[in-house]
């Protein structure tokens, strides 16, 4: 049996970030049958994980690593690592990153979309990525060049000046944690989301969303993909086919629209319901009157909100929503039909099977069986 070796996997940022990637990582782990035994790291990892490469019981390290400078302590030690990030700009070692000029793109053209015409780009800008998001951005602008703001005493300031100068202002942040900064600030300045500027943001952390108090769009970056492909790298380097030294880039990264960029009240209203359903379509007693309250409209405004935005009734989205997950879970699971009509938003078999047979003119076993694309 190989000997075992400890991994270390550090990651400076937020714990929900950090468990995506330790989760690629160990599945990777387990996927190969790797005998590792990983060590997590989190906040001010760089002392500890200096001593346990110092103390030679480390074999290999994934991290947001500082310099390059730091990095050769490690390996000095015999410690192979894998860069996450563009923290900074390492060159010595392998970098897991993601494709930071893409996604600042995506969102100059969603905010475009969305009617901006002057543009604010907000970032501590103490980071290697800050530099393309900033380039990315800019590039992808058919306008003139961005105001670049930073965190500081007098942002609340700055922002008055921009947006209260008869533009309809698009702002992209490079984290949820500023995105929430901003939109608190803009409040202070009595101006809202939607009717002033529309934003953008990086990191998909729902508690952001609730402490700005409105949705923030904002880019789900794929840790746990970043984890795989980190495990992959270090496995190769530990098997002695180091990979080169270059930047190795995670593209998918999805957008999550929500209710900061989008313009019209019927448009927020409507993404709000959606984003909803999406996350309760199994509750069996979500209807239109609960998801009403549940987004803070009455019922009638939900249904003027869904047809000004050309979307199908409360019903049908919950219904759409219902048929898709139960349509997945057959197709790529086997969990009995009860427990896919549970998840689903039906608790009762028999009711489960005449909605799903209603929609897809299949029962359930024979969709699962021969398969047919349901439309409701």
């Amino acid at each position: 049996m190989k000997q075992q070796k400890t991994i270390a996997v550090a990651y400076d940022l937020n714990f929900r970030q950090a468990g995506e990637i330790l989760r690629g990582v160990s599945e990777h782990m387990q996927k190969e049958a790797l005998n590792w035994r990983l060590v997590p790291l989190q906040y001010g990892f760089e002392t500890t994980l200096m001593q346990l490469a110092q103390s030679g019981q480390l074999s290999g390290a994934i991290g947001s690593f500082i310099s390059d400078q730091w990095i050769q302590g490690l390996l000095e030690c015999d410690v192979l690592a894998i860069n996450l990030f563009r923290v900074s700009d390492i060159k010595s070692i392998p970098s897991v990153c993601l494709n930071d000029t893409a996604i600042a793109r995506k969102a100059a053209e969603h905010l475009v979309v969305q009617g901006a015409t002057q543009f604010i780009y907000f970032a501590n800008g103490n980071t290697h990525a800050d530099t393309f998001y900033e380039q990315g951005f800019n590039k992808a602008l058919k306008a003139d060049p961005c105001i670049s703001l930073k965190p500081g005493p007098l942002l609340g300031e700055s922002i008055s000046a921009v947006l209260q100068n008869g533009h309809t202002v698009g702002v992209f942040c490079t984290s949820d944690r500023l995105a929430r900064e901003f939109i608190t600030e803009a409040n202070r300045q009595s101006l809202s989301c939607g009717r002033d500027y529309r934003l953008v943001s990086i990191g998909n952390d729902p508690t952001e969303s609730v402490f700005a108090g409105t949705g923030i769009t904002s880019f789900n970056p794929p840790m746990y993909t970043c984890g795989v492909r980190a495990a992959k790298l270090l496995e190769e380097s530990l098997s002695g086919h180091m990979p080169a030294p270059r930047v190795y880039t995670i593209s998918q990264t999805e957008l999550l629209v929500r209710e900061s960029s989008l313009a019209s009240r019927s448009a927020r209203i409507a993404q709000a319901a959606a984003n909803y359903i999406n996350e309760h379509f199994f509750d069996p007693t979500l209807d239109a009157g609960k998801l009403a309250r549940a987004i803070g409209v009455s019922r009638r405004v939900l249904e003027l909100s869904l047809q000004d935005t050309e979307l199908p009734s409360p019903y049908q989205l919950i219904s759409q929503a219902r048929l898709q997950e139960a349509s997945d879970l057959l197709s790529q699971t086997d969990l009995p039909v009860s427990e896919i009509g549970r998840r689903s938003g039906y608790p009762e078999p028999h009711h489960f099977s005449a909605w799903f047979k209603a929609r897809t003119e299949q029962c359930p076993r024979n969709y699962r069986r021969y398969g047919k694309p349901a439309s409701v």
